[in-house]
């Protein structure tokens, strides 16, 4: 009987475990959401190339991780903009995204961001000269804004 007993909390076990894993954010799929751009200082277009970089970036950077919305918020961004810029004629966005980090059952890598969470108003500064179509991104994450 204690061999039974023992053998069914040890399928529990595995069951919530397995359970929980399966629940945890690193098995959604998101679709992302886009913010609807208003801006008097950019075309819409240069804002949702801006959108795209911090995308394609956010891929790069954040694997673990899954982006859910995308925003431009002007009055945030010329807020900041000014102390990005290497040259007067530079010009400087910050975009701010909303993700949720992905659960892991067993991290390759350390961790910079806590598992299983949902992260708001990351930023992402963006840079491009006068003579530069693209955007390109210059840094990320909560502190680069105020260092």
């Amino acid at each position: 009987m204690r061999k039974l007993m023992v053998v069914l909390a040890f399928i529990c076990g595995i069951i919530a475990f397995f359970a929980y894993a399966l629940y945890s954010n690193s098995w959604k799929t998101v679709q992302v959401v886009r913010s609807d751009i208003h801006s008097e200082l950019y075309a819409k277009q240069e804002v949702a190339a801006a959108m795209d970089a911090v995308e394609q970036g956010f891929a790069q950077e954040l694997k673990d991780a899954r982006l859910t919305e995308i925003s431009y918020n002007e009055q945030a961004s010329s807020t900041y903009a000014d102390s990005f810029k290497k040259q007067a004629s530079d010009e400087v966005i910050v975009v701010f995204t909303n993700f949720i980090t992905v659960f892991h059952l067993f991290p390759s890598e350390e961790q910079l961001l806590e598992p299983n969470t949902t992260y708001k108003g990351y930023p992402w500064v963006l840079r491009r000269s006068a003579n530069q179509k693209a955007w390109e991104i210059i840094g990320s994450g909560y502190g680069y804004l105020y260092t």
